[in-house]
């Protein structure tokens, strides 16, 4: 049988769609999934605008087989989706806006298979096949929805057929925090736990809990300077000479541009590391870091 197109799938298999619940998205298994597209309203909004990811979602957490293989809020993930656009408009879309009070939908769409990467043929050999998965393996969504809201979720995939029974490297997200005490932050053994045969793609800190940019960055890898105090603003200059579109909220360190996937350090490389970020003025709250990383699923 010859391999079908690319085709929209609705996920309609959606459970617990509360104010501050944890929606659970159970996507059919079988298929390769290119994207997710978040559907997200009010319905108690007192208008009819399209709704930003943050005010309806608080964090995604996406599982596959039985590990999970994306964490992230729904404000980073805007921002990284921006961010990651290379010259795309990968961010949250409005698709209803300006009619009665409620009525306000927004997509928050989650990426798979890298269609910004430059390098020929990454996107028709990415995506993430499902079709290796067990009886009691899932490709579940949870979507963690803010308090104080009546939400609506609905949800639809992109998926085709590129797939062959086996489990293939996929791009994970995994976010940490950090306390924050002063005008810097040092992090060390940025890497720990990871497994060593992931690649490092990207790592984005975000701003701090109480508003506090990061402004420079110096990072040493197994004891060699390879960000001697990068400005952010010279950082989203150098993003944009890639083609991204770096928003305010968060500095970027991009390890691979958007070049292949193989141009990242694995783990196993990384011996030690040190990162120490500056802040725009002292900071008393956490600092959120999501880290990119290319491997098996966990």
């Amino acid at each position: 049988m010859a391999s079908l197109p690319w085709r929209k799938i609705a996920l309609r298999d959606i459970q617990n769609v509360v104010a501050a619940g944890v929606a659970i998205i159970n996507c059919p298994k079988g298929a390769n999934y290119k994207k997710i597209g978040l559907i997200i309203g009010n319905t108690a909004a007192g208008n009819g605008n399209a709704p930003t990811a943050t005010s309806v979602i608080a964090n995604v957490q996406i599982i596959l087989g039985n590990g999970i293989q994306r964490d992230v809020s729904g404000a980073d993930l805007d921002l990284i989706n921006t961010a990651m656009s290379n010259g795309r408009d990968q961010s949250t879309q409005a698709v209803v806006t300006g009619g009665a009070n409620g009525t306000g939908r927004s997509v928050v769409p989650i990426f798979f298979d890298e269609t910004f990467r430059e390098e020929p043929g990454i996107s028709a050999a990415f995506g993430w096949p499902t079709d290796y998965l067990g009886a009691n393996d899932v490709f579940q969504i949870k979507v963690t929805l803010q308090g104080g809201i009546t939400p609506a979720l609905s949800a639809y995939a992109i998926v085709d057929d590129n797939v062959n029974g086996k489990a293939r490297p996929i791009v994970k997200w995994y976010s940490q925090s950090s306390n924050t005490n002063d005008t810097t932050l040092e992090l060390s053994n940025i890497v720990q736990g990871a497994a060593p045969s992931d690649r490092l793609l990207q790592i984005s800190f975000m701003d701090t809990s109480d508003g506090k940019q990061v402004t420079t960055v110096r990072a040493i890898l197994n004891g060699q300077l390879v960000l001697d105090d990068l400005a952010s603003t010279e950082n989203n200059a150098l993003l944009k000479n890639l083609g991204a579109l770096p928003a305010a909220g968060a500095f970027h360190w991009m390890f691979d541009g958007f070049d292949s996937l193989n141009a990242g350090p694995l783990v196993s490389e990384i011996g030690s590391s040190s990162v120490k970020l500056t802040f725009s003025a002292a900071s008393a709250g956490t600092l959120r870091r999501v880290t990119q990383r290319l491997g098996m699923p966990a």
